[in-house]
């Protein structure tokens, strides 16, 4: 049994690592000659550099479904060399084929979560500083602001834009006294970072307190454009330790807490889509037949986990905004797939 395992678990492995290298191949190469002109117009390097920064991101967004691929691949030549009839012929129905598939989907959805949490926020950070427009300055913009609460000096600022790294536009400065109360409000037309502090230009303050007098020509803060360039980034593109930091962080930030949690759970529970989609493929391939190829049944197979991809996206979606609970918007689709999968491996027991 061990042996049967270790050649099954191969299988699969060695597809999920051709399709996986495959399509962020082929995904990068199309991308990076859709960037041509922007690529040639930069300094940071060549579409060569361009694809290997791209590659964590597309395959963060592409993974599950590499899996999915991949699985189905290995049925489809289980079922195309006869090997499926005979696994069967030795009592390996469905739940024990789910009990020799099982460790080895959770050993690269936990391989490829670490790659992700380790890789992805590198990679788009260096395109921040390349100057892709896809990734420069975040998400900052007049419709979404940046807001940053700097307790140590009694006052939140908000800021529209940025024009470099190390430079911020449109900042406003709301100043409050030790009870809370606004005591004054100020506009800078854009701040620069030297020395450990933001250099203001172009202050217009207004005091809400006569006898008040506010002078801000520098900011003094611990807010560095590193910290700035995490808040401003999609929480997708964040570590795991960033997201659990920004998710308790209140009064900063750009996106709802909910925003962090949803990725958060969904990078830790990865696996459990991972062995979602596997119990939704493993029943739905089993094609005794003589004649039976397995191709109709992977193009099925294949549409309900595009399917599912799909909706799981738009809940995640959702819980970012707000909309769905977190933990719903995480897991639910997962679970639900689960318990589909459970059922199809069963009525399919039955039937043999």
């Amino acid at each position: 049994m061990l042996r049967l395992a270790w050649y099954l678990s191969k299988l699969l492995l060695l597809r999920w690592v051709a399709s996986a290298a495959g399509l962020v191949l082929l995904i990068g190469f199309v991308d990076s000659l859709s960037k041509t002109s922007e690529i040639a117009d930069s300094d940071g390097g060549t579409g060569l550099d361009y694809m290997f920064l791209r590659a964590p991101i597309i395959f963060d967004q592409i993974f599950l479904f590499t899996l999915a691929i991949a699985i189905l691949l290995t049925l489809v030549s289980l079922i195309r060399r006869n090997e499926l009839v005979a696994l069967h012929g030795f009592g390996l129905a469905p739940t024990v084929q789910l009990r020799i598939f099982a460790p080895v989907v959770i050993f690269i959805t936990v391989i490829s979560g670490l790659f992700i949490d380790m890789r992805l926020p590198a990679s788009v950070r260096a395109l921040n500083v390349w100057g892709i427009a896809d990734y420069k300055g975040g998400s900052i913009s007049e419709d979404t602001p940046l807001w940053l609460n700097d307790q140590a000096k009694n006052m939140s600022v908000s800021i529209t834009g940025r024009a470099g790294l190390d430079q911020l536009t449109g900042l406003t400065f709301y100043l409050r006294n030790e009870e809370g109360i606004l005591r004054g409000v100020a506009k800078a037309r854009e701040a620069t970072y030297r020395n450990g502090g933001w250099d203001l230009d172009g202050t217009q303050i207004t005091s809400l307190e006569p006898s008040a007098e506010l002078m801000l020509t520098r900011w003094e803060t611990q807010q560095s454009p590193g910290l700035i360039d995490r808040l401003a980034a999609e929480p997708r593109h964040l570590d795991l330790s960033d997201l659990n930091r920004f998710e308790r962080l209140r009064g900063s930030g750009s996106r709802p807490s909910s925003a962090y949690r949803v990725w958060r759970l969904k990078r830790l529970t990865l696996p459990l889509a991972g062995v979602a989609i596997l119990m939704l493929c493993i029943p739905m391939m089993q094609r005794l037949g003589r004649r039976d190829s397995g191709t109709a049944a992977m193009v099925l197979t294949l549409g309900v986990s595009f399917v599912f991809l799909i909706l799981d996206g738009i809940a995640a979606t959702l819980g970012a905004k707000g909309a769905m609970s977190p933990l719903i918007a995480s897991v639910g689709l997962s679970g639900g797939l689960v318990l589909v999968g459970i059922y199809l491996m069963l009525r399919q027991e039955l039937l043999d």
